[in-house]
Formats: structure tokens, C-alpha cells, sequence
């Protein structure tokens, strides 16, 4: 289920490249799935989530930029994308650390 939640967190991701106006709400349904998919213990695709997110806002939506930096509460929002953008990693740690473990147990 992990590797699941994990592809689907990393597809979500790539279609919201090509996706114009609504890219936005399909990166952050990206990285609450990425986030997810790290609970359960998936590293690989939760951590490439993010990333691939990073390279469209930063790189490859520069209308994006543009309105994140003309609105009036510019560093609400540069918070809220890094906030967004940390998701999977927090969920990592606390996978990690046994804060929170839901990664399918054997014999159950």
C-alpha cells in the first residue's frame, strides 16, 4: 500500500506540470499524498515528490512566482510552499522515529 500511495503521490506530481491553471491544487493533493505514503514508511517516492514540485513552481511555472510575489501577503504564502514542500520529509521523521507507524504490519 505504501508503494502505491508513494506512485500516485509522484504521478499526481507530474500531471500537475502539464496542468495550467489548477497545477497548484494538484501539487498539494501531491505532497498530502507523498506525506501519507512516508507514514506508511515509503522513502523513495515521498522524497521525490517534493522535488519534482520544487522544479515546477521554481522552474517551470514562472506565472506561479509571479503571483505568489505581486499578492499582498507575500511571505504567508513563500511559508505555506515551504511548509507544503516539507510534508513528506516530516512524515519521514516521524515515521522514523516511531512517533508514528502506520507501515502494514506482518500476520495482521
Amino acid at each position: 500500500m505504501k508503494t502505491v500511495l508513494g506512485i500516485a503521490a509522484l504521478a499526481l506530481a507530474m500531471i500537475a506540470i502539464v496542468v495550467p491553471h489548477n497545477g497548484l491544487y494538484l501539487s498539494g493533493a501531491a505532497l498530502l499524498l507523498g506525506g501519507l505514503a512516508a507514514l506508511a514508511g515509503e522513502k523513495s517516492f515521498a522524497a521525490a515528490t517534493p522535488v519534482v514540485i520544487a522544479v515546477n513552481l521554481f522552474f517551470l511555472s514562472p506565472y506561479t512566482l509571479e503571483m505568489i510575489n505581486k499578492s499582498r501577503d507575500v511571505l504567508m504564502l513563500w511559508v505555506l510552499v515551504v511548509v507544503f514542500l516539507a510534508i513528506p520529509f516530516i512524515a519521514m521523521a516521524l515515521s522514523s522515529s516511531g512517533a508514528f507507524d502506520f507501515s502494514e504490519r506482518k500476520g495482521h
